[in-house]
Parts: C-alpha cells; structure tokens; sequence
C-alpha cells in the first residue's frame, strides 16, 4: 500500500527519474533509486498465466491443423458423391452422410476453438494485469524499461525472465 502511494505522487510530479540524496556520502553523490520486489504468490500466478497461455496456444495449432484436415476431407467426398450419384444412389447417400459427420465435426472444432480463445483472452488479459504491477512498481524510465523487457519475454515465452523483471524492474 505505502509502494503505491509513493509511486502514486512520484507519478503526479511528473518526475523522470528518483533521485534520493544521502547525507552520509562525503561526496555528496545521488544516487538512482531502484525498487527491488518479492511476490511470491503473484509470481506463481505469472508462471500458471505463461503456462495457460502457452497451452492454449498449442491447442489453437493442433485444432487448426484438424479443421485443414477435415475440410480437405471434405473437398475429397463432395465430388465423389456428385459422380456416385450417376451409378449408386445408395452410394451418393453413404458419401453424404460421411460429409454431415465431417460438417458436424467441424462445427464442433469452431466451439471449441471459439472457447479456447475466450480462455487464452482471458489468460492475456491476467497477465496484463501482473505485468502493469510490475511496472507500476517503478517509475519513469525504469517503468519504461520494465513493459519494454515483458514484452520480449512475454513474446520469448520467458517465464524465469518475466519473474525477474517483475522481481528487479530488468534482465
């Protein structure tokens, strides 16, 4: 609570960088503050979020390639149906049937690819949510430096750097 009041009126005064004099330095040299943080139930959460996200990502690939599948399937039996049709009606109907049943099962692939990313939306937006604390945390350009960094292990697929850029502010 006391890190979000501070970082709430360092953040009003517009300030680019914090710098805290101390009086025990001889040289009477400032120094850059940097905020240094341990979550570790937030951490936990960022590593379940990554792990959701990165699931539902192999899951979107696998259903992608099964709908190509079925809908080559598809475009194989519908003509052959169509010739069946000149010779077998009994023929024409089996080849029809196997096109509902492909028809359906695609339909069912779209429901499920459709709740797959509603979850891997919802996993983001988690995640969003853990990685603005982060930033927050800090201020001016190490907040800068800090959403830049989680964008690159978030696009890496880098857990462990993630934590640490939540823990420091960097790689």
């Amino acid at each position: 609570m006391e890190g979000l009041i501070i970082c709430s009126k360092v953040s009003r005064m517009n300030t680019v960088d914090i710098r805290v004099k101390f009086t025990k330095d001889p040289s009477d040299i400032w120094r850059l503050l940097k905020s240094i943080a341990q979550f570790p139930e937030t951490e936990e959460k960022l590593r379940e979020e990554m792990a959701n996200a990165s699931q539902v990502g192999e899951a979107r690939s696998r259903l992608a390639a099964e709908t190509a599948e079925k809908a080559q399937l598809i475009t194989a039996l519908l003509p052959a149906a169509q010739d069946a049709a000149a010779y077998d009606l009994k023929e024409m109907l089996n080849r029809y049937k196997e096109v509902m049943l492909l028809n359906e099962e695609l339909l069912t692939g779209c429901h499920v690819r459709r709740a797959t990313q509603e979850q891997a939306v919802a996993s983001l937006k988690n995640l969003h949510i853990i990685l603005r604390h982060a930033a927050r945390l800090r201020v001016g350009k190490y907040s800068k430096a800090a959403v830049t960094a989680c964008r690159k292990a978030v696009q890496d697929n880098n857990v462990e750097a993630l934590i640490k850029i939540l823990q420091i502010g960097d790689c």
